[in-house]
């Protein structure tokens, strides 16, 4: 059972979400660079900073996209972005996870988790191994 003021505090991320998909954009390209193309980091991490403020870094990028923030941002998304943006949810989970950049309780939900299997098939990347 969550408790009332979590639920506001979910209502109001939920609410914020829409405006929020932009950065998710940002954070999602971050985490797929990392995978694919780590050359590109500094760049598409010099355009995040630009549109979205100094203070992010791979981490934060990360950190957002594993969080509510992030799931909820890619939920709000367009459908045709929604499955990238679930994946790189799904991906900035796991590693957030592995590597103690968060706190995080809850278990990466079933729709990312599938969106996640779906985006890397179609982009023809190994999916993500567990140690």
């Amino acid at each position: 059972m969550i408790s009332p003021s979590l639920q506001q505090k979910i209502n109001k991320a939920r609410a914020k979400a829409p405006s929020e998909v932009p950065i998710a954009r940002l954070c999602a390209d971050l985490v797929f660079a990392s995978m694919e193309d780590e050359t590109t980091i500094p760049e598409t991490l010099a355009k995040l900073k630009q549109q979205h403020g100094s203070f992010w870094s791979v981490v934060t990028a990360f950190q957002f996209m594993s969080g509510r923030r992030g799931e909820f941002a890619a939920e709000a998304a367009p459908p045709s972005e929604q499955s990238r943006l679930l994946a790189a949810h799904a991906v900035a989970k796991h590693v957030c996870e592995q590597a103690a950049l968060g706190a995080s309780s809850t278990a990466v939900s079933p729709s990312a988790i599938a969106a996640a299997k779906d985006y890397l098939a179609k982009q023809a990347l190994p999916p993500a191994t567990t140690p």
